[in-house]
């Protein structure tokens, strides 16, 4: 049951992954990347709760410790992750309905012109956007002066 980690894990990786180079990626690649991690998730969640269910822990909790913050004497916190029966509820509702959210998200925007945009449209948008802007203010300073 030590997978618990890998279903935050692997979305966020992910996502880090899709800020940092996804304007340099293709439609495909960012669509699998983005759709894929949820997918992964959902999946590992479904491992997760046949185990919870076929071999309940003790307690009917499963704690799995990602490691220990500090360590003075007899005080020793842990960063842990808790998993109860509600929380695999929530857990297998969250992966499964952002699956499919992201896999209908990619579909209807699959032909939408702002779907992957190369840096290069991004930095020549911004450019333009802010020349006609700082255009705009300089004509509305010179006829406030003017008057």
């Amino acid at each position: 049951m030590g997978l618990l980690w890998a279903i935050v894990a692997i979305p966020l990786v992910s996502a880090l992954v899709l800020a940092v180079l996804g304007a340099r990626c293709s439609r495909k690649v960012v669509t699998a990347l983005g759709v894929g991690s949820i997918g992964l998730s959902a999946v590992i969640t479904m491992l997760v709760a046949t185990g919870f269910v076929t071999a309940s822990p003790a307690g009917m909790a499963y704690r799995e410790v990602l490691w220990t913050w500090i360590s003075v004497a007899a005080f020793q916190p842990h960063i842990a992750l808790y998993l109860d029966a509600l929380s695999l509820v929530m857990i297998l509702v969250v992966t499964f309905v952002g699956f499919l959210i992201h896999l209908y998200s990619a579909e209807f925007m699959e032909d939408e012109e702002g779907f992957c945009i190369e840096k290069t449209e991004i930095t020549t948008d911004y450019r333009s956007r802010f020349l006609e802007r700082s255009t705009e203010r300089h004509q509305q300073l010179c006829e406030v002066s003017n008057k």
